[in-house]
C-alpha cells in the first residue's frame, strides 16, 4: 500500500487531471494497447474518457462501460492506432457513425501515442462545422478560386491519389464540377491528367515546395495565376483570375510591338526619355525609355543597350550647348516646343530641326536631320542674297523678259520683269514704267533692228545671242547678250564695251608692232596654243605665230608652220629633253629658261619658256659661240680652283666695290678656296653672292679693312700679323695681300696655335725659374739648416763616448755608435738629395768634357776601395762632350760605385775577382730608346758600364732607377737608394738617358746615351 501522504496526493493529482479533461470542449478518451507475450497488441482498453466523450457517445451505445470500446471498433480505430504507436507521430482520421435514430454524424479524430497507447480527441462534425463555416464564408467571399486536397496513401506510405477536403464556390465554377463529384471522386479519379503532375504535387507536400504559375483554363477561356502550397498532409490550390491584366499585357506589348514598328518605319529620330531628378527635384539627366531603329543608329548601339542609360552619356555636351536646358523647359512647362538647332559637338555636325512634347514625367523627342535642306536652304538664301546683291550693284544692264503671245502662240513682243538700276539708267525710265510696258514701246527701234527676231530666234532654238554696236547716248560701244531662262523667259545683259573696244584697237596696233618686232629680232621666237583631248589631257602645241628667226631655224614658210603641231614640225621634241619642261610650264605658270645642247648641228641654244594666256612663247638664242668661250674659262677655273683648294692657307680675290666717287666701299668676293670657305662659313656655292663685310664685319672695326684699300689704291704688298674676333672666328692670323686689278689676293694664315704655344712656352720658362728658385731655397734648407743639427748630434756623441765612454756599459756605447751612424747616414742621404735636386736647376751644359779624363779621376777617387775588392777597372777610349762636368762626374761615379758595391763578395760560393769595363761607341738614333725626346735630330753615343757582379732579375730594371729604391738590406748593401736616380737625372739633363741589363749572378751593365753632336757643336764653336 502506498503512503497515506503519497495516496492522498496521487488522489489529488487523479482529481486534478480529470478535472481538466471534463473542462475540456472536445471529446478525448485515453486508450492503453494490451500486448501478449510477443509484444503484439490484442485489444485497446479504454482507461480514461472525460466528460464530453461520454456525452457524445451516448448517443451512439445505452452501455456505458462498452461506449468507448465500440466507438474504437466502430470507427475502425484498430490500424490508425497501431499506426500512431508505432511511428510514435499524430494521425488524422474521419469516421461516419449512424446514430439508433439512423442519423449520420461525422467524427474528426486525432490519435496521439503516447508510452503504452493512444489519446484520441474527438470532435463532431457539428462541432467543426462552424470553424468550416466560418472558413467557408471567408473562401466564397475571396475573389480567389480554393481547393485543398489530403493525400490517400498506400500501406507504405506513398501517396496514391488525393481526397477533397475543402473547397470554395469558385472552384467549383473553374473547375467544372459539382460537389459531390469533388467530395465523392479522388482528384486522379476525377482528372486522369492530372496523374502527369503526380511528381509535381508529391513535392509540394513531402518536400514543402512552392509551385506559382500561369495557366490559360479553356473552360472558363481565362487566365489564372495558380498557386499550390502544402497544407497538413496534403496541399491547397488557390486560382488567382488574372485574365484582365494578362489581357491587357498582351494588348500593351501589342501596342509596343505596333509602336515600336511604326517608330521605326519612321524617318525621324523618336526616343522617349524619363526626368532623372536630385534629392531637391531639379532635373538633372534624362533616362531613354524607348528609341526607334533611327536613333539607334544614330548613337550606334542595340535599343536594350540605350534605355535605361543617361542621355548625357551618349551626348555630353548636351548642356554645354543649351540643348539640355530647352528639354527641361519642356518638362516643367508642359509645352512642346519645334524648333531648328544645330549640333556641332560629341562627334556630330549638322542640323536638326526638332520636336519635344511632353508626357508623364519626361517628354518624347523626334528630330530630322535637315544639314542637306539646311544647307541648300542657304545656298538658295546666299544666291538670292548674291543675285539681288549683282542685279543691285553691277555695272551691266540686267533685265528678265518675258514672251507676250498673240492668240496663235507666236512671239509678238517681250515685257520685263525684272530690271537693274543700270538698265533703268540705261534706258532712262522710271523701273514703274520699264516693268509695265512692252519693249518696243520702250525702245521703238526693237522690231526694225532686228532684236526682235534675235530675241524670237533664242526662245525657239535656246542659242545664246550676242551682239555688239555703238551707242550714241553713251557715246560708245554696247555689247548685248540674249539667253533663254526658260520656254517663256530670257535674260537680256548690255555691257560698256567702249574701253575694251578701244583697248581691241590698240591691241590690233600693238600686234601689228609686235610682228614688226618679232621678225626684226635675232631670237627665234613662237606662240603655242595648247591641243587637249576630250578629257582636257594636253597632247601637243599647235604655232599661232612665229617669227622670220624662227622660220630660218625650222627652215620651213611662215604657211608651213602656222597652225601645225610642235610635232609635226620638230618630231624628235619629245626625245630631247625639253618636252617636259614645255608641259611644266604649261600648268604650272612658272616660266623656265635653259641651255640645250642640240646634237645634229653641234650648237647650244639658250630655250626661254613662259606662259601667255593659255599657250606658250617659246624663244631661241644661238649661244654656242659664247658657250665654248664659257666652257674653256671654266676648265681654266676649274683648274685655278682645285690648285686654290689643295692649297690649306685661306685664299680669296675680292674685286672693289665703288660709289660715285670712286671710293672703295666694300669687295666682292671673285673667287676663293676652299680652306676659305670653311673658315669664314661662306659656301663656294655662294661665293659670289656676298660681299666682303656682308661676311666679315669686323674687318671695318679692326682696321684690316684700311689695309685692304691701301694695297689696292698703292699697289704695295702687305703682310702683318693681327688678332681677329667675328662669326665665329677667333685668333691671330698672317695676312698677306697683293692687289690684283681693282681688287686684291688676300691670304690669310691661321697662327693660334703657334701664338699659343710661344704664350704657353713662356709662362713654362717662368714656372720652371720658380720652381728653380724654390730648389736653390731647398738645397739651403738642407745643405745648412737640415745638417746643422745632424754635426752636433754627431759631435755630442763624440763627447759622450770619449768623456763618458768608461761610464756606460757595451749596451750605452752601441746606443751612441748607432745614432751616430744613423746620423751619418741622415748626413749621406740630405747630400745625395742635395745633389738630386740642383740636378734639376743647373742646366749649364756649354762646357767640353773629355770622359776619358774625368773617368780617369773618378778611378784615382775609387783607388781604394778598387784596391781593397782587388778589383780590375778598365777604361776604353771614350768621346769629348759637351756637358756639364760635375753632373756628368756624379753619373760615372755612381755607377762604378755601384759596380764595385755589389760585386761577389770573397769566401762566398763563385766569388771571384770584381772586373768592371767602360767602353763607348758611336750609334744611331734608331738604337735610342724611344722616350728619349727629339733622337732623330742629332748622333748618339752608348756608353757602357758592364760588372760581373752579383746582378738582379731584369724585372726591376725601371725600379732601381726610382729614388730610395733598394733591392737589398742595408746592412748587406750600405747606402741611401739615390745614386741610380742621380745617374738617370744627369742623363736626362744631357738629352739622354740611363738603361740597364742584368741578370742575378751574371752581372749588371748600365748604358748611357748621350748625344755627340752637342760635343761637336760646343768643338766648332770653341774653335771660332
Amino acid at each position: 500500500m502506498m503512503p497515506t501522504s503519497a495516496a492522498s496526493a496521487a488522489t489529488t493529482d487523479n482529481f486534478l487531471m480529470r478535472t481538466a479533461l471534463d473542462s475540456a470542449s472536445c471529446g478525448i478518451i485515453v486508450y492503453e494497447a494490451l500486448k501478449d507475450e510477443s509484444g503484439v497488441i490484442r485489444k485497446w482498453h479504454p482507461s480514461l474518457t472525460n466528460r464530453t466523450a461520454d456525452s457524445l457517445l451516448a448517443a451512439f451505445s445505452d452501455d456505458p462501460t462498452n461506449r468507448a470500446a465500440s466507438f474504437f471498433d466502430e470507427a475502425g480505430l484498430q490500424e490508425p492506432a497501431a499506426d500512431a504507436l508505432g511511428s510514435g507521430q499524430l494521425k488524422q482520421h474521419t469516421a461516419w457513425l449512424t446514430q439508433p435514430t439512423k442519423e449520420r454524424t461525422c467524427f474528426d479524430l486525432t490519435l496521439a501515442p503516447y508510452e503504452r497507447g493512444i489519446t484520441l480527441t474527438i470532435q463532431t462534425e457539428t462541432a467543426t462545422r462552424r470553424q468550416n463555416d466560418l472558413l467557408l464564408t471567408a473562401l466564397d467571399n475571396t475573389p480567389n478560386a480554393f481547393v485543398a486536397y489530403e493525400a490517400v496513401r498506400g500501406t507504405d506510405g506513398a501517396i496514391l491519389d488525393y481526397r477533397t477536403i475543402c473547397y470554395n464556390q469558385l472552384a467549383l465554377d473553374i473547375l467544372h464540377v459539382t460537389p459531390e463529384q469533388l467530395e465523392q471522386q479522388l482528384l486522379f479519379q476525377r482528372r486522369p491528367e492530372s496523374r502527369l503532375e503526380a511528381d509535381t504535387m508529391r513535392r509540394i507536400v513531402d518536400e514543402h515546395d512552392v509551385v506559382d504559375r500561369e495557366v490559360f483554363w479553356p473552360v472558363q477561356q481565362r487566365w489564372y495565376v495558380v498557386q499550390s502550397r502544402a497544407f497538413g498532409d496534403g496541399f491547397f490550390t488557390l486560382f488567382q483570375d488574372i485574365d484582365t491584366e494578362k489581357r491587357a499585357k498582351q494588348q500593351l506589348i501589342e501596342q509596343q510591338t505596333m509602336l515600336q514598328a511604326v517608330m521605326d518605319f519612321s524617318d525621324s529620330y523618336i526616343t522617349y526619355c524619363e526626368s532623372e531628378r536630385d534629392e531637391s527635384g531639379q532635373i538633372i539627366d534624362f533616362i531613354y525609355r524607348l528609341t526607334n531603329a533611327f536613333v539607334n543608329k544614330l548613337i550606334g548601339r542595340p535599343s536594350e543597350q540605350i534605355v535605361g542609360q543617361r542621355m548625357t552619356q551618349f551626348f555630353p555636351s548636351i548642356k554645354q550647348i543649351g540643348l539640355f536646358q530647352r528639354y527641361v523647359q519642356v518638362v516643367e512647362s508642359g509645352e512642346s516646343q519645334t524648333f531648328e538647332f544645330p549640333y556641332q559637338a560629341d562627334g556630330y555636325d549638322g542640323w536638326f530641326l526638332i520636336s519635344a512634347t511632353p508626357l508623364a514625367d519626361g517628354f518624347v523627342l523626334s528630330f530630322k536631320d535637315i544639314s542637306e535642306i539646311k544647307q541648300v536652304s542657304l545656298t538658295i538664301e546666299r544666291q538670292k542674297t548674291f543675285l539681288d546683291s549683282v542685279m543691285e550693284h553691277s555695272p551691266n544692264s540686267i533685265t528678265v523678259e518675258r514672251a507676250i503671245r498673240d492668240d496663235t502662240g507666236q512671239i509678238i513682243d517681250f515685257q520685263a520683269i525684272l530690271i537693274n538700276p543700270a538698265a533703268l539708267a540705261l534706258g532712262g525710265h522710271s523701273q514703274a514704267e520699264a516693268l509695265s510696258t512692252p519693249i518696243s514701246q520702250l525702245n521703238p527701234m526693237f522690231v526694225p533692228s532686228g532684236l526682235l527676231a534675235a530675241y524670237r530666234q533664242v526662245m525657239e532654238t535656246g542659242e545664246p545671242f550676242y551682239v555688239s554696236f555703238p551707242f550714241p547716248r553713251i557715246n560708245g560701244w554696247l555689247q548685248l547678250a540674249v539667253a533663254r531662262i526658260d520656254t517663256d523667259t530670257l535674260i537680256s545683259v548690255f555691257t560698256d564695251i567702249t574701253e575694251s573696244q578701244q583697248a581691241l584697237v590698240k591691241l590690233q596696233k600693238q600686234h601689228e608692232l609686235l610682228e614688226g618686232i618679232m621678225n626684226a629680232t635675232l631670237s627665234a621666237v613662237t606662240l603655242y596654243e595648247p591641243v587637249l583631248d576630250e578629257s582636257g589631257q594636253l597632247l601637243d602645241f599647235r604655232v599661232v605665230m612665229t617669227n622670220a628667226a624662227s622660220l630660218g631655224f625650222s627652215k620651213r614658210r611662215y604657211d608651213e608652220v602656222v597652225g601645225k603641231t610642235m610635232t609635226e614640225i620638230y618630231p624628235k621634241t619629245r626625245e630631247i629633253g625639253l618636252w617636259n619642261r614645255y608641259i611644266e610650264v604649261y600648268q604650272t605658270g612658272q616660266p623656265c629658261r635653259v641651255e640645250h645642247y642640240y646634237h645634229h648641228i653641234d650648237s647650244w641654244f639658250d630655250v626661254a619658256v613662259s606662259k601667255l594666256g593659255e599657250g606658250i612663247v617659246i624663244t631661241f638664242n644661238d649661244v654656242t659661240t659664247s658657250k665654248k668661250a664659257i666652257r674653256k674659262i671654266e676648265q681654266q677655273a676649274s683648274i685655278l680652283q682645285t690648285v686654290l683648294d689643295g692649297c690649306q692657307t685661306p685664299i680669296a680675290l675680292f674685286e672693289a666695290i665703288r660709289d660715285e666717287n670712286e671710293t672703295i666701299t666694300d669687295f666682292r668676293y671673285i673667287l676663293q678656296n676652299e680652306a676659305n670657305a670653311q673658315l669664314v662659313s661662306h659656301p663656294l656655292s655662294e661665293t659670289q653672292h656676298r660681299t666682303m663685310l656682308e661676311v666679315l664685319p669686323n674687318l671695318r672695326t679692326l682696321g684690316i679693312f684700311d689695309r685692304y684699300i691701301d694695297v689696292v689704291e698703292t699697289g704695295q704688298p702687305q703682310r702683318f700679323q693681327h688678332y681677329f674676333e667675328d662669326r665665329g672666328i677667333e685668333g691671330w692670323f698672317d695676312f698677306s695681300l697683293i692687289r690684283h686689278g681693282d681688287g686684291l689676293i688676300v691670304a690669310a694664315q691661321d697662327q693660334t696655335l703657334l701664338k699659343k704655344s710661344l704664350h704657353r712656352s713662356e709662362q713654362l720658362i717662368n714656372e720652371l725659374q720658380r720652381s728653380n728658385h724654390s730648389l736653390e731655397q731647398f738645397a739651403y734648407v738642407a745643405s745648412h739648416d737640415l745638417q746643422e743639427p745632424l754635426r752636433k748630434i754627431q759631435s755630442f756623441g763624440d763627447v759622450l763616448r770619449q768623456q763618458y765612454g768608461s761610464a756606460l756599459d757595451y749596451t750605452g756605447q752601441d746606443i751612441i755608435l748607432r745614432m751616430q751612424s744613423a746620423a751619418g747616414r741622415m748626413q749621406t742621404l740630405i747630400r745625395d738629395l742635395l745633389t738630386y735636386s740642383r740636378l734639376s736647376t743647373q742646366q749649364n751644359l756649354v762646357d767640353t768634357v773629355n770622359l776619358s779624363d774625368l773617368l780617369q779621376t773618378i778611378r784615382n777617387d775609387l783607388d781604394t776601395i778598387v784596391q781593397e775588392k782587388n778589383a780590375r777597372l778598365t777604361i776604353g777610349a771614350l768621346p769629348t762632350l759637351m756637358g756639364n762636368a760635375t753632373q756628368l762626374r756624379q753619373l760615372f761615379q755612381n755607377l762604378l760605385s755601384n759596380a764595385l758595391k755589389f760585386s761577389k763578395p770573397l769566401g762566398t760560393p763563385g766569388a771571384e775577382q770584381p772586373i768592371i769595363s767602360v767602353t763607348a761607341e758611336q750609334i744611331s738614333w734608331k738604337a735610342v730608346p724611344a722616350e728619349v725626346p727629339d733622337r732623330q735630330r742629332v748622333d748618339w753615343v752608348a756608353i757602357s758600364v758592364a760588372d760581373n757582379g752579383i746582378g738582379f732579375d731584369q724585372q726591376y730594371s725601371d725600379r732601381v732607377f726610382q729614388l730610395f729604391e733598394r733591392l737589398h738590406g742595408r746592412n748587406q748593401y750600405p747606402g741611401t737608394g739615390l745614386g741610380l736616380s742621380i745617374a738617370r737625372r744627369v742623363a736626362e739633363n744631357h738629352g739622354g738617358t740611363v738603361t740597364v741589363r742584368s741578370q742575378p749572378g751574371n752581372g749588371t751593365t748600365f748604358t748611357v746615351y748621350l748625344p755627340e753632336q752637342r760635343g761637336r757643336k760646343g768643338e766648332e764653336g770653341g774653335k771660332e
